[in-house]
């Protein structure tokens, strides 16, 4: 009788030991398994709202290990690109995922929405602040994401109170 080999992981099974190792090289990595919640979030656009918005989607994941500094550990690096059908895109980044925490797919949509109400969006009414005396906000949105969007169309600035 063969003896089975077992990965730790997904708990899927082997004949070989060679087999195993090289799954479980896969099935640890932390890059494979931010490349499982890219994919989850990807679906999720495509099934949800704001599908009709969006061409095309790509994501991309790297995963290192800093050389020297203060950071220790194993890291994922993620850029997450929704290509939109008015040629717009919308770009999620996340540096340095510490190798305990993973960005999950519902945090990357949640993200990803926020941009899309942006863009859809044809109003914004709320209070302007700066940030570092450089970056203005208003309401939390950097106004450069707004006004990026409005170059060649008529717009009314309006002071409330």
């Amino acid at each position: 009788m063969f003896q089975k080999f077992e990965c730790e992981e997904c708990a899927k099974t082997f004949d070989s030991y060679t087999e195993a190792f090289i799954h479980e090289l896969k099935c640890f990595s932390l890059k494979r398994k931010q490349e499982v919640e890219l994919d989850k979030a990807k679906k999720e656009i495509f099934d949800g709202t704001y599908n009709c918005f969006v061409k095309r989607i790509t994501s991309d994941a790297k995963e290192f290990i800093p050389i020297q500094g203060e950071y220790s550990g194993r890291f994922v690096h993620f850029v997450f690109t929704l290509e939109l059908t008015n040629g717009e895109q919308v770009i999620i980044s996340d540096r340095g995922i510490d190798s305990g925490k993973l960005v999950s797919s519902q945090e990357i949509l949640a993200k990803v929405y926020y941009e899309l109400d942006i863009l859809v969006s044809k109003k914004f009414e709320g209070t302007l602040t700066d940030e570092h005396g450089y970056t203005y906000l208003l309401d939390g949105i950097n106004i450069f994401n707004i006004l990026s969007r409005m170059k060649g169309k008529k717009v009314r600035i309006e002071i409330i109170e």
